[in-house]
């Protein structure tokens, strides 16, 4: 996603998702039929992104058993050549976008992304080399928790993702319980589910689906 597109345009609709041609060839299986799009893939990365800090740049995350769904027309405003998602013109957001995906961000990818980032903060006395998010489970729920303590984030800038260590730490007991997806049917829910919804413009879909339908 662009990055210099700020929260607010994003809560209005406005955000761009930009993927090299090159990284999504033959990424979705799909099938066409008047007008409506369906398309599976296993895993897709970029959809959905954390951003630590202003300064940063947007970490992208791994969806599981993606599935996606849109309602195309084509060149709707004679501007550029090209398909259309259908999208829908509202009120807040601004524009809901015709393209909709669904998919499942298991904890290890979620908390793996935030354990990476969080062992950087050696301004508050984080241990690079050690984890420090951990994961148990306890009684048919994963409990998440912080393996180090002592952590000194008032060295850190304050308002920089560092500095939010200690808060994230006290109220890490409570992750687990919002997990809603049980991946690998073990009975304990591991994975968030997702809903992402996009608008596209201008675009061929004849480059990244195996079957290459036009």
């Amino acid at each position: 996603m662009n990055p210099n597109i700020t929260l607010q345009q994003r809560m209005d609709g406005l955000a761009e998702l930009l993927i090299p041609t090159g990284q999504v060839d033959n990424l979705f299986t799909a099938n066409h039929n008047l007008g409506i799009l369906n398309a599976t893939a296993n895993q897709v990365s970029g959809l959905l992104n954390l951003q630590f800090d202003a300064q940063q740049g947007l970490v992208p995350l791994t969806l599981n058993t993606v599935k996606l769904n849109a309602t195309l027309i084509e060149n709707p405003i004679a501007k550029e050549e090209g398909i259309y998602t259908d999208d829908i013109t509202a009120i807040n957001p601004i524009i809901v976008g015709g393209m909709k995906i669904g998919g499942i961000l298991p904890s290890d990818e979620f908390l793996g992304v935030l354990d990476a980032q969080y062992r950087t903060c050696t301004c508050a006395g984080v241990d690079s080399t050690q984890p420090l998010i951990t994961t148990t489970i306890f009684f048919g729920t994963l409990v998440v928790s912080c393996a180090q303590s002592g952590l000194t984030p008032e060295n850190c800038t304050a308002g920089s993702f560092c500095a939010s260590v200690n808060d994230f730490c006290s109220n890490a007991i409570g992750i687990g319980s919002t997990f809603d997806i049980d991946e690998n049917n073990d009975g304990v829910n591991d994975a968030y589910s997702v809903a992402l919804r996009y608008g596209v413009s201008a675009t061929s879909d004849g480059i990244i689906y195996s079957d290459g339908f036009e």
